[in-house]
């Protein structure tokens, strides 16, 4: 029989896991502000494609019901209803989370033609991170949405870029 002069020891020692817990500290702390900032996109990005929707669906139904189309942003509640007796949002009121909205008005209306009645700018923003914005125009008469970055205070459809 063979004897070997290795020790067959099962098990890690301390030193060699303080090293890995420092090694994953470090990579957590690299990677943590990336991953917030990723997130705070990912939110300000699906609040702005729900209020784009919304918006082209109610253009839609106009012109597919022939008839005047509502919808109401409310930036106090974060929710985006149809006021029209036979609603136009097919699937449904919006209701946005983990963003605050600031919004030149609150309501547009779509005529038979899809046509706006009135030139509405809508900024996005996280709740936790005022800095990062962004901003959807829609624009008369014609109803063309527009999105991008926002700069500035207020919804000024010149500080959408």
């Amino acid at each position: 029989m063979r004897h070997s002069n290795v020790l067959n020891d099962q098990g890690f020692t301390i030193l060699e896991l303080l090293v890995i817990v420092v090694m994953v500290g470090i990579l957590a702390a690299f990677s943590a502000p990336g991953y917030l900032a990723w997130s705070q996109r990912k939110k300000v990005d699906s609040a702005i494609t729900s209020i784009e929707g919304a918006m082209k669906e109610a253009q839609r139904q106009a012109m597919a019901k022939s008839q005047t189309c509502n919808v109401t942003l409310n930036t106090a509640t974060k929710t985006i209803t149809s006021s029209t007796t036979s609603s136009c949002l097919l699937t449904g009121d919006r209701t946005l989370s983990n963003v605050s909205l600031t919004a030149s008005a609150t309501s547009v209306n779509f005529d038979n033609l899809g046509n706006s009645s009135s030139e509405i700018t809508v900024v996005v923003t996280p709740s936790t991170n005022p800095n990062f914005k962004k901003c959807l125009v829609l624009s008369t008469p014609l109803g063309l949405i527009r999105n991008g970055k926002y700069s500035g205070a207020g919804a000024s459809s010149a500080n959408c870029q």
